[in-house]
């Protein structure tokens, strides 16, 4: 069955970037862009939208991010603690770059109600400059790490208290970006991810 990701009005004429994620009960989440190449960026940010039959119908939809002229959102992921033994069953974490107002840096907010809502999008968890590709990933004591790339150096940030504070930026290592191929024009970018 092929259908359009929902969205909530008729800016968001475009959708990317999905991410799709189970949680324990079967439930599925799927994040992605809404986005124009122009207009008025009413309806416009990172969507949320959920399914209780694996994945034949999607509801609830919500607007997690929104945009501005004067900002935009790009690359987003999206994480859900499934341990019954965290202090933070069933929270939802979701990370992205935000490009305009920081010029390219990481931005992270949570949902304690399955997606319905989500924390104010004013956390700012790296410095500004070329960061992407962040991944939210909960650990098995309930704790939340972060981890994004800077050119060829990954960058994480813990946090152990549900994603409200977050320690101080730490390196975790670098990657080869040299992933230039002769003779092809493509953008091929090392991504880290974290298990």
């Amino acid at each position: 069955l092929n259908q359009h990701a929902p969205v909530l009005g008729p800016d968001a004429v475009h959708q990317s970037d999905p991410v799709n994620i189970f949680r324990d009960d079967g439930r599925v989440y799927a994040c992605y862009l809404g986005y124009a190449d122009s207009g008025a960026f009413v309806d416009t940010g990172i969507y949320v939208t959920q399914s209780t039959d694996g994945g034949i119908t999607w509801g609830n939809t919500v607007m997690a991010v929104t945009e501005a002229p004067t900002y935009s959102t790009d690359k987003q992921w999206l994480a859900v603690d499934n341990n019954p033994a965290s202090p933070f069953y069933h929270r939802m974490y979701l990370s992205w770059t935000e490009f305009g107002g920081c010029n390219a840096c990481i931005h992270f907010v949570y949902s304690t109600d399955s997606g319905l809502t989500w924390s104010p999008r004013t956390f700012q968890l790296s410095a500004s400059g070329n960061q992407q590709f962040s991944m939210p990933t909960v650990l098995w004591n309930g704790n939340v790490f972060v981890n994004w790339a800077q050119g060829g150096t990954i960058f994480y940030r813990i946090s152990t208290d549900g994603g409200v504070t977050f320690s101080a930026q730490s390196t975790a290592g670098t990657m080869n970006t040299n992933l230039s191929m002769a003779g092809r024009n493509w953008r091929i970018n090392a991504i880290p991810v974290a298990a």
